[in-house]
């Protein structure tokens, strides 16, 4: 839980320094920033999946067994996979969200924003899982 929190006061600190240092934003800055958001939490939940590798063949290591007798490692390279593929849908929900933003279709905005934050919201909780389990 603890690391959920602190992973959180960065990117709040990220979010924060992005719209209001040396710029006076107006509202559809401080919206597209929201919309924007959800692309630092995929590649922070990338930075995380990738710790638990390094993590998981350290423990291993360290308990002086091979490395492929617990270890999936096939498995690993899927969860970069998936967490890319992932990245890749939150960066064209970005990019149509911030479309209708302009736009003014509000509704279709939000939606786009909202599944954008399920998604992102779910692979770092699932990266921070994975790696607690092995920390």
């Amino acid at each position: 839980m603890e690391g959920f929190f602190l992973t959180l006061c960065l990117l709040a600190f990220s979010f924060i320094l992005k719209v209001f240092i040396n710029k006076k934003p107006k509202v559809m800055d401080i919206l597209k920033a929201i919309s924007e958001l959800p692309i630092d939490i995929m590649f922070t939940s990338i930075a995380f999946i990738i710790s638990y590798r390094i993590a998981q063949v350290a423990k291993w290591i360290n308990e002086n067994k091979k490395i492929t007798d617990g270890i999936d490692m096939n498995m690993h390279f899927i969860y970069l996979i998936i967490y890319l593929i992932f990245s890749v849908i939150v960066i064209i929900l970005w990019t149509k969200s911030v479309y209708y933003l302009k736009k003014e279709i509000w509704k279709t905005s939000i939606i786009l924003i909202i599944i954008s934050y399920l998604i992102s919201f779910s692979a770092l909780i699932f990266a921070l899982v994975k790696l607690n389990g092995v920390v």
